[in-house]
């Protein structure tokens, strides 16, 4: 306190009021043991080297003991209040002096401990004592006590943190048996006989601990109606032995009497925000084998022999990146989804195989990978209804040991690739190996050798899409500066292309469709060409009985200037008749009189036989002519090249472009079918 002063003689009641406030201020900063503010310790208490004495038996954890209240073992011997009173939590350090205490508390009582192995570890938690414990005290999650009753741990909002478990992290220290225990993966399903929603194993797995990393030698199993997960991508990391061993983490299985069995009924297992390292070759990192349900999402996956497998279906695997692994994903089954997903440096992305039905894989991106990126094998009628859409395949990198990008292999799938785009591949973006008679769609997607950064390493050879035995349409797509083939077709394909738009400004390009065999039955039509000289591969060879629909209605972006004529070909394998319709000025920079429009029919011979002539340029249908100066309109038919033969002996089944062609003093020109 501060010394208080007297001031000289005090006579007046004035005087007497001044001296007693001098007095109130002096003793602020007195301890008011009657509560009376200020009665609070605001600074330490320095006893100057003198003792506090007669301090009572501890009764609470917020009282001071004294040397003689802590037993041999570290423990404080408090008052029999607090070891039988169920409502006050008796409070450890660790679980090791937990076990080690000989305190007696009852059944009921409620335990904690500051950590696991140490305080502040992220091990705490909460016990009950019990006699009868519901899972055993296996020494990771339940402890045995010294009276031989169990701290039975509890869950904190239905979750298990496996560090509360005796899961280390340390990335050395297998945890595998913490990461168990958590799981209860020894316990019968449904010991108790409840609805499947409320079994006593349903309940989150928490993974725990900014920066650690979990080995993980064996497998876990995550039970039906649990959720594994860590505390944000990254935040847990998983490592797993590269060496032969079994699946990381096992879904909708328990460990039964050494037996490894399915959960009854059907909630699923989930697992979210790990990322994990390594793998074994030919076993997965996660594995639904036959459970139906799973779900996977945020998960980080890098150097895995197979990231993800299932076969039980109704699989969703969402927001997942797969790194460097052999397969990223094998599963199979129906209903399956693949969402947002994003894929580098594996070397096949997703095999799909037999049994799989009524997929959606959509919006994820597939890039730098080394074999292929979907590999369809199956066999007959196991792959059907599976839908690509809004997918990126990005290769960049020019791996001698890339196959493709896309491949059907074996079966006879059925699938609609939309709206995906293609870049910078080293060979075919979509190709068939498979021999059987499969369906495939591809619509509205994007074909371009072009590299996506000036740092990748370009392509010179991507190909476009190999067309064998089957039902395909290539629907509204672009094919942008491909140095391959734009489309193949193999006999005996059955293709409908078109509303296609190519675009190639290589010296030597690729014809819109080549051929490899005998062409059977096959529409191409109403598709956009820019930079190419032919529709079809030229020395194509057509069966007896091929017929090819649609040449006509193709367009190339310009027209070609030869011998002095502006020309228009039009692609023609056995087509029928046809009308153009020509418009033009018939003298340069003159003004609208002078315009002219005649519509004529292309007529074509009896086919198939001897006749002389193919196709002939029949009477001017339709036409206007006006101004002062009325000039017919000068339209020319030859074959193949302007200034061609006029008439041409019929060769059945033989390719041949029709030109059509005015003067090239003609102004404003437009030749169009109609």
């Amino acid at each position: 306190m501060t010394r208080y002063i007297k001031s000289g003689t005090v006579n007046t009641v004035q005087e007497i009021n001044s001296e007693l406030e001098k007095i109130a201020t002096s003793q602020v900063d007195l301890l008011a043991r009657d509560g009376e503010t200020p009665n609070a310790m605001n600074d330490n208490l320095d006893m100057n080297s003198y003792r506090i004495l007669n301090l009572p038996i501890p009764s609470s954890f917020s009282e001071p003991l004294r040397l003689g209240d802590i037993s041999s073992v570290g423990q404080i011997v408090v008052d029999v209040s607090i070891t039988e009173n169920l409502t006050i939590p008796y409070l450890f350090d660790t679980v090791a002096l937990m076990t080690a205490s000989t305190i007696v508390f009852p059944i009921g009582k409620v335990l904690k401990t500051k950590g696991y192995y140490a305080i502040g570890d992220n091990g705490h938690a909460s016990y009950v004592v019990t006699s009868t414990p519901l899972y055993g005290a296996d020494g990771l999650r339940d402890h045995t006590l010294s009276n031989e009753f169990v701290a039975e741990l509890q869950p904190v909002l239905g979750a298990y943190n496996v560090r509360a478990c005796g899961a280390r992290g340390n990335g050395v220290t297998d945890d595998t048996a913490s990461f168990n225990a958590a799981t209860l993966f020894n316990l019968p399903y449904n010991p108790l006989g409840l609805p499947f929603n409320q079994s006593l194993v349903k309940r989150d797995i928490i993974v725990d601990g900014t920066a650690l990393s979990y080995q993980l030698d064996g497998t876990v199993y995550v039970r039906k109606g649990q959720h594994l997960r860590g505390l944000g991508l990254g935040a847990a990391r998983i490592t797993i032995p590269i060496t032969t061993g079994p699946t990381t983490f096992l879904l909708g299985y328990g460990l039964i009497d050494g037996v490894e069995a399915i959960d009854a009924g059907g909630l699923p297992p989930s697992i979210s925000y790990l990322a994990t390292e390594g793998g074994r070759p030919t076993t997965a990192v996660i594995d639904a084998k036959s459970v139906a349900g799973a779900s996977i999402n945020n998960v980080f996956i890098t150097t895995a022999g197979i990231g993800i497998r299932g076969a039980g279906g109704d699989i969703a695997i969402t927001n997942c990146t797969f790194d460097v692994c052999g397969t990223a994903i094998a599963v199979i089954g129906s209903r399956n989804v693949i969402n947002s997903c994003s894929f580098f440096l594996n070397g096949i992305d997703l095999s799909v195989t037999s049994g799989a039905y009524d997929w959606i894989i959509s919006d994820c991106l597939f890039a730098y990978y080394k074999v292929e990126s979907i590999v369809f094998n199956g066999t007959t009628d196991t792959i059907k209804n599976i839908s690509i859409d809004n997918c990126h395949f990005l290769l960049n990198e020019q791996f001698t040991s890339n196959l493709g990008t896309i491949d059907f292999q074996a079966g006879n799938p059925s699938v609609n690739i939309t709206n995906c785009k293609f870049n910078n591949g080293k060979v075919s973006a979509i190709k068939q190996t498979s021999t059987e008679y499969i369906k495939v769609t591809v619509k509205n997607c994007v074909f371009d050798i072009e590299k996506t950064n000036v740092g990748y390493n370009q392509s010179y050879t991507m190909a476009g899409i190999v067309i064998g035995e089957g039902d395909w349409i290539v629907e509204g797509n672009k094919f942008k500066d491909l140095r391959g083939y734009h489309i193949l077709v193999k006999n005996p394909a059955k293709p409908i292309i078109k509303y296609n738009t190519l675009i190639n400004s290589y010296a030597t390009p690729e014809p819109l469709v080549s051929f490899s065999g005998t062409v059977m039955k096959m529409y191409i039509g109403h598709n956009y060409i820019e930079g190419v000289s032919d529709i079809l591969q030229k020395d194509a060879e057509f069966g007896q009985y091929s017929r090819i629909e649609g040449l006509a209605t193709n367009r190339f972006s310009n027209y070609v200037t030869e011998s002095s004529r502006i020309a228009l070909k039009i692609p023609t394998v056995n087509a029928d008749s046809f009308m153009a319709k020509v418009t033009y000025n018939g003298q340069s920079g003159s003004s609208a009189a002078y315009r002219r429009s005649a519509t004529f029919l292309i007529d074509k011979g009896v086919a198939f036989t001897s006749a002389v002539v193919d196709y002939v340029q029949s009477t001017n249908i339709s036409g206007t002519q006006t101004g002062t100066i009325p000039p017919q309109v000068d339209l020319q038919v030859a074959f193949n090249v302007v200034g061609g033969p006029t008439t041409e002996a019929v060769v059945a089944n033989t390719y041949k472009d029709v030109v059509l062609s005015v003067p090239s003093t003609a102004d404003q020109v437009l030749i169009e079918l109609v």
